[in-house]
């Protein structure tokens, strides 16, 4: 019988494994890393916008945030009983039933340091209505965030928005391509108000 040439190669004493397992094996390597070496700078990395399946309805509360310098758009809103907001239709909103319940907002587009989307409802006052300091500062503070980064925080002393600017200003945001007019119907998606017989007004009214 041919004799096998193969040449057998011994392994260290109480090795504890084979040969192919320990190849590049370096257990004290990775144990001694210290992982703030490489990590990376997110106040560097530009905030781009995603296409999100759905858009929150709401104040930017608790983070820095921009708002798109010239998109925005003025509707009529009411809540419903759990606080949340329904797009209403010009029709509905001009009913006189709906006087105490409908409210006309301007909708801008928000977007945070990770590139989330929202859309903030700014109240609007209407002819011979009172304002309010709740209003007047979210306003200035929208008007703000279309030039720099920064976050705001409610004042309960003053019933008003204080403006808290970010100390390093990261790069600008890269919005999306997509019109608000798109970016509303995501949001409000399902939540549509086009006649007084839709549930939540119906029981807004006492009927249900």
């Amino acid at each position: 019988m041919p004799k096998d040439n193969t040449e057998e190669v011994a392994l260290p004493p109480d090795s504890g494994g084979t040969q192919a397992e320990d190849v590049g094996k370096s257990p004290d390597i990775i144990d001694e890393l210290d992982l703030d070496n490489f990590r990376v700078d997110e106040s560097m990395l530009v905030a781009a916008a995603r296409d999100q399946v759905s858009v929150p309805v709401d104040k930017p509360k608790g983070f820095f945030f921009r708002v798109h310098p010239t998109e925005a758009l003025i509707v009529s809103l009411l809540k419903d009983p759990d606080g949340r907001f329904l797009l209403v239709s010009a029709v509905v909103a001009n009913d006189p039933l709906m006087a105490g319940y409908v409210a006309p907002y301007k909708l801008v587009l928000v977007i945070d340091r990770s590139g989330n989307l929202y859309l903030w409802p700014l109240r609007q006052v209407r002819m011979g209505e009172t304002s309010y300091a709740a209003w007047e500062s979210s306003a200035a503070i929208a008007e703000a965030a279309k030039r720099i980064w920064l976050r705001m925080q409610w004042n309960k002393s003053l019933s008003a928005y204080d403006r808290y600017d970010a100390p390093f200003q990261p790069p600008e945001p890269q919005w999306p391509t997509r019109s608000i007019g798109d970016i509303v119907k995501v949001a409000f998606a399902g939540r549509v108000v086009a006649s007084l017989e839709h549930p939540v007004v119906q029981q807004l009214l006492g009927r249900v």
